[in-house]
């Protein structure tokens, strides 16, 4: 964690005029660390968190961070929907649980017990005035990804990273496919990088412990915007692209791709970029750049 709040560190050095990695989390539920916690302590980051559920919002609240705002706000298309509290918070859903799946993973079941329904109105994310761009997307909230994706295409249409949770397994009644939402992130010219989280369970009759499931259920997967076509990217995408890659995905290859594409365009000195890869860690590999665009 260290060595990556400090290669951030390093790249607001590095590269002129780099601004703050706007961060949206839609469904900032904190059952676990956020992964964007490296580009917060490097005060990198500038975040809105976005959580409907009651109690989890109340635990989001107590914390201290700078640049950090959380909303008690449901995100979707800005019409009014039933929120289901389920008995586990990170289970809770603008969709109905489907008993089917309950019976076909009875060990989900207690945490897919509805305890309360909600009213509520919901922000589509293009209506939001306080997030002028999204840099960083992250966004569990159980199934209706795709609904924000669909309402929030203006500000996504720069955005360098989206890292969404995925259904190949329905939980829920109506839940959009996995092959569904990969198409609405390749419309908007993100391509898959990495699956950082796959979740596997045992299925009804056979009681076993998860680990030992095998039926494919969900997961989170990670969307980067099309690093075959650097050349579309503006220079301030391309400094959140090497700032994101290094401080959140752990990707130094795909730093080095976009520092390699600021230093063609003459954003970056020579010298200031060779410094930078002689002091970074000899197992990511060895960097050579080819000369800036124009020169002899």
């Amino acid at each position: 964690m260290r060595q990556r709040v400090r290669i951030v560190r390093a790249l607001q050095e590095l590269v002129p005029g780099l601004s703050l990695t706007s961060i949206v989390d839609v469904g900032a539920n904190p059952t676990e660390k956020p992964p964007y916690r490296m580009l917060i302590q490097a005060e990198q980051a500038r975040v809105f968190g976005f959580e409907p559920d009651p109690r989890a919002f109340a635990k989001l609240e107590l914390s201290p961070e700078k640049n950090v705002t959380y909303l008690n706000k449901a995100v979707g298309d800005g019409a009014r929907h039933t929120l289901h509290v389920c008995k586990s918070s990170y289970m809770s859903s603008l969709l109905r649980p489907d008993p089917l799946a309950i019976e076909i993973f009875p060990q989900m079941g207690r945490s897919l017990e509805v305890i309360q329904t909600i009213e509520l109105e919901t922000a589509a994310l293009d209506k939001i005035e306080e997030i002028e761009r999204i840099d960083l997307l992250k966004i569990d909230i159980q199934g209706s990804e795709l609904r924000v994706f669909e309402n929030a295409l203006t500000k996504l249409d720069k955005a360098v990273c989206i890292q969404s949770e995925v259904s190949f397994f329905p939980i829920y009644e109506n839940q959009p496919s996995f092959g569904q939402v990969d198409m609405a992130l390749r419309g908007l010219g993100l391509l898959p990088h990495s699956l950082p989280v796959m979740h596997r369970n045992p299925v009804s009759p056979l009681r076993a412990k998860r680990r030992y499931g095998n039926q494919l259920c969900d997961g989170d997967i990670v969307y980067l915007r099309d690093i075959r076509h650097l050349d579309k990217m503006d220079i301030h995408q391309l400094g959140q692209l090497a700032v994101i890659a290094a401080g959140y995905l752990d990707a130094q290859d795909i730093c080095a791709r976009a520092l390699e594409e600021l230093y063609r365009r003459g954003v970056v000195a020579e010298k200031a970029i060779r410094q930078f890869f002689q002091e970074f860690p000899a197992e990511n590999g060895r960097y050579t750049f080819p000369p800036p665009s124009g020169s002899d």
